[in-house]
């Protein structure tokens, strides 16, 4: 506003006069001159109070902290570029110990399958040999049972041929017993006809007790003789 002012002139008046014209125009270029002059020197102290001239104090301000600015972008983005290095870096390990961790599951699941296989094989085992042992235990029951038939067989055969024999001993004794009393009835009946025909009388008369009595004696000891031989041991 100042600077329109200062170039605010007064009019120019013009005449017929050439002298005057001439003037009249170096008056009026001094004076245009003068209000340029003055008009640039308000400029010039408006641009200073303003702090125009400061601006090369600016300037430098402005590149010290653009320059600031670009070191603290610069240490920013190195920060950053850090932050990126570790965190990749944490991320690369974190990867690593999944992957040892995921390799130390796979090798305990492989151990634990090979150890569970182990046990099946020796459950396995454990099974086909008590299969094993019980088809023995059964064979040798059997051959036992087979055995103990045989013997149980045997002895009742031997009883069977012990009663038999026995029995047939018996007999045996029963009949020599039976024939030994036999034979001494028969002498003891041939002794008493044998006094019959003496006496003039038949078979089996009757004979006075003193006579019978002496018969009676050798009968009696013929028979505790048979008894004795054949009697029941």
């Amino acid at each position: 506003m100042l600077f329109v002012c200062a170039l605010h002139l007064p009019p120019i008046k013009l005449s017929g006069q050439n002298s005057d014209k001439s003037d009249e125009t170096d008056e009026l270029i001094v004076k245009i001159l003068a209000s340029i002059g003055a008009a640039a020197l308000v400029v010039l102290i408006l641009l200073y109070a303003n702090g125009y001239f400061r601006s090369t104090d600016r300037m430098n301000g402005r590149n010290q902290f653009h320059n600031t600015g670009q070191r603290a972008s610069e240490s920013e983005a190195e920060r950053l570029r850090v932050t990126r290095e570790a965190e990749s870096q944490r991320i690369a390990q974190e990867e690593e110990r999944l992957r040892i961790a995921r390799e130390a599951e796979r090798q305990r699941k492989a151990q634990e399958a090979i150890e569970a296989e182990r046990q099946r094989v020796a459950q396995e085992a454990e099974r086909e040999r008590k299969a094993q042992e019980g088809i023995e235990a059964e064979r040798q029951r059997k051959a036992q049972e087979g055995i103990d038939a045989e013997l149980k067989r045997k002895a009742q055969e031997e009883d069977r041929q012990r009663i038999a024999q026995e029995e047939a001993e018996k007999k045996k004794r029963d009949d020599n017993l039976k024939q030994c009393f036999q034979a001494a009835e028969e002498t003891y009946s041939a002794n008493w006809d044998m006094a019959c025909r003496q006496i003039g009388s038949p078979p089996k008369c009757i004979l006075p007790p003193a006579v019978l009595a002496r018969f009676d004696g050798p009968r009696r000891d013929a028979r505790d003789e048979c008894a004795r031989l054949y009697a029941v041991k």
